[in-house]
């Protein structure tokens, strides 16, 4: 067990999401953490597709939440301490029956008591002399559960731990290209980084009043399914924001150095920091001004801090400070919308023994306060458009690593590829069943299709790969998908405050509906199945949807459903044809030997009982393994050759950044072998249909 404080933190969700209603409120005095509790309980349950009962199995899931979440390494309750709060959890449901906390209470006290006494003895042990060199075993105790006991022992190991992953991540950055003598340099630097690191994550745990019990109210959510959450105002904005193509932002991210000094680490094409041409990457940050708000130094800051800086403030105005070589400059930044290259649809034309299109949409983004705005759904049809006019003869749709988004969006989109039809049933906590359907006649592509998918294709894109299948419109490609077929809304939590007037303590998201495919089966649990497997270079252990706890068992459905599919696509020969080639290819084989060796050399190491000389020579040949697999994917050999539509390739030589985008984009696709391999199945298909 290895623990390491977090330089960044960033909550951010790509659940499917299928509604969100805003309301305003009078702002008075909070209520009590516990009369929220209680509020939550009768909102989702309220809500909930599936509500459960407030009882001990609930309290002891209440617990197991919130302990996962303050307390995941093991780090901060003793092993006394959590028999304890064991003991103590089976009066949660009490608790908040009654509004009072026994177990919150003694979970915020021992909480702030072990965070306080930890970082008295950070100090204890960062101003003693620390030997990094000698393996850890050697003089600290390698006990990964803490106790009374071993507290100064078990702490000692986690630092040591911490600044030797410090040590390491300097030299990788440097190519492991050191001289003997600057290793001392190198420690004793990463040393005081360590100590700043752990001193601004424990100061941030501490001065967080609302910390435990915001976890406490997500716990409670959580404890219903993995999926139901409370959100607070920020979290909310940031799940908002997480679908949506558009961004408004300064255009900068930094992080502390070690040093303890903030440097800029990116500058967003097109935002207001890349157009001014005065900020770059590796610009020290030293004050900030929002506004008319008076400047702030960064300096003594921590990373939490500035986060909350920049969160907390309204301002669309941002003065910002920085120093490079010597010079102080000083640059308005104003917040605008920034395209997120991540976030939005990227097509391409495959060239080779015949034009394929291929469309990349990492999530189903929506603009849920612009109406006037559309979403994937709208920008893939445009996309199936321009690539038609390129006279393609195949369309590959990429899924993978999308987790979802808005359902609405899912449907219309499964509409552009079937004439009409119903795509999706929603079950309802009244057990209502409803069909969502296409029901626009005609569709806009009716060529062949393969949609690319992997564990990793969550919510809405397995409403997508599922439709396809189920209409036989397509061929479904890659790995099973995740296993997510629930549907969450987020309303405002809205409560009378101990001031008489109404108020939004909160937002939660609740599952409300449970996903069923037209054929009456579900994806929940079970994923959407490809019906060609594309084999793994990667030994991965992967969490589905079944693996979390409190998961959902949708219920069985009974429902007569008319539609109808198209002729079943004939895969013998296509399963054959692509196994072939997987197990015989050259490339493949050379990528999984690298990877073998690779794999090995980890197994090789050991970072308790080598000493730090070993441990470097051992990553030190890891690293030159791995630049052995990137020099071989960038000589990858595919079948095509990736461009753009005449249409788009005009917008990109007017607009620099934007060409900056799609020739990453293109570099990407070229060194992609899951596509290549996509390629090919698409080619036999091609072939096949014609004969």
């Amino acid at each position: 067990m290895r623990f390491f404080p977090p330089k960044q933190k960033y909550v951010y969700f790509s659940i499917l999401c299928f509604l969100f209603l805003f309301s305003s409120a009078v702002y008075a005095q909070a209520p009590s953490v516990y009369k929220k509790g209680t509020a939550l309980i009768k909102f989702i349950k309220l809500k909930h597709v599936q509500p459960r009962d407030i009882d001990d199995d609930f309290a002891n899931s209440v617990h197991q939440n919130i302990l996962s979440a303050i307390n995941s390494e093991g780090s901060f309750f003793t092993s006394e301490e959590i028999i304890l709060l064991n003991k103590t959890s089976i009066e949660i449901d009490d608790n908040l029956l009654n509004e009072n906390g026994s177990y919150l209470d003694l979970l915020k006290s021992m909480y702030q008591k072990n965070i306080a006494r930890t970082e008295a003895y950070r100090k204890v042990f960062f101003n003693s002399k620390i030997n990094i060199k000698s393996p850890l075993s050697e003089n600290v105790s390698t006990d990964t559960i803490l106790s009374e006991s071993n507290f100064n022992s078990y702490w000692d190991l986690q630092f040591k731990l911490a600044i030797q992953k410090e040590i390491l991540e300097t030299l990788q950055e440097r190519g492991f290209s050191y001289q003997t003598d600057s290793l001392d340099i190198i420690i004793e630097k990463s040393i005081n980084a360590t100590s700043s690191d752990f001193a601004d994550y424990f100061k941030n745990l501490i001065s967080d009043s609302t910390f435990i019990d915001n976890h406490y109210l997500n716990a409670i959510a959580e404890s219903f399914d993995p999926h139901s959450n409370y959100f607070t105002a920020s979290q909310n904005e940031s799940f908002t924001e997480e679908l949506s193509s558009e961004r408004e932002l300064f255009g900068i991210s930094y992080y502390k150095n070690n040093e303890g000094i903030f440097e800029i680490t990116n500058v967003y094409p097109g935002s207001s920091a890349w157009l001014s041409g005065e900020i770059h990457v590796g610009d020290q940050l030293l004050k900030l001004q929002f506004g008319d708000e008076p400047p702030i130094k960064t300096e003594g800051k921590t990373t939490y801090e500035i986060h909350q800086l920049f969160s907390a403030s309204e301002s669309k105005e941002l003065k910002l400070t920085t120093k490079s070589n010597g010079e102080l400059k000083t640059t308005l930044l104003l917040k605008t919308k920034v395209y997120s290259d991540s976030d939005i649809i990227k097509s391409a034309v495959l060239e080779g023994e015949k034009k394929v299109g291929y469309i990349a949409l990492p999530d189903f983004y929506t603009n849920w306060t612009d109406t006037s705005s559309l979403g994937c759904a709208n920008d893939l049809a445009k996309a199936l458009i321009k690539l038609k006019k390129e006279q393609i003869e195949g369309v590959i749709l990429d899924l993978r690593d999308n987790g979802g988004g808005s359902l609405y969006e899912a449907i219309d989109l499964v509409g552009t590829f079937i004439d009409y039809g119903p795509v999706l049933i929603v079950k309802n906590n009244h057990e209502v069943l409803k069909t969502l359907k296409d029901f626009n006649r005609g569709a806009i592509y009716r060529g062949p299709l393969i949609v690319l998918i992997n564990e990793y294709s969550a919510s809405a894109s397995e409403v997508v790969a599922g439709a396809i299948q189920d209409y036989n419109r397509g061929l479904i490609v890659g790995q099973t998908s995740f296993g997510k077929a629930t549907g969450q809304g987020v309303e405002p939590l809205i409560m009378q405050g101990e001031v008489s007037s109404f108020e939004t303590v909160g937002f939660a998201k609740i599952t409300g509906i449970g996903l069923y495919r037209i054929d009456l089966t579900t994806n929940q649990l079970n994923g959407v199945v490809p019906d060609i497997q594309l084999s793994n270079l990667f030994e991965r252990k992967v969490k589905r949807e079944e693996h979390y706890p409190n998961v959902l068992a949708l219920t069985p459905i009974d429902k007569k459903m008319y539609y109808t599919p198209m002729k079943e696509i004939s895969t013998e020969s296509l399963i054959s044809l692509s196994e072939n080639r997987q197990s015989t290819d050259p490339q493949r084989a050379k990528i999984q030997s690298i990877i073998n060796r690779l794999e090995e050399t980890y197994n090789n190491v050991d970072y308790l009982s080598q000493s730090l000389i070993e441990i470097i020579e051992l990553e030190q040949e890891a690293e030159k393994i791995k630049t052995e697999y990137y020099n071989l994917i960038e000589d990858w050999h595919q079948e095509f050759k990736p461009s753009t539509n005449q249409f788009d390739a005009e917008i990109y030589r007017m607009n620099a950044y934007l060409n900056t985008y799609n020739q990453d984009f293109h570099h990407r696709i070229s060194i992609d072998y899951e596509l290549g391999e996509a390629y090919q199945i698409m080619l036999d298909l091609i072939n096949q249909n014609n004969k």
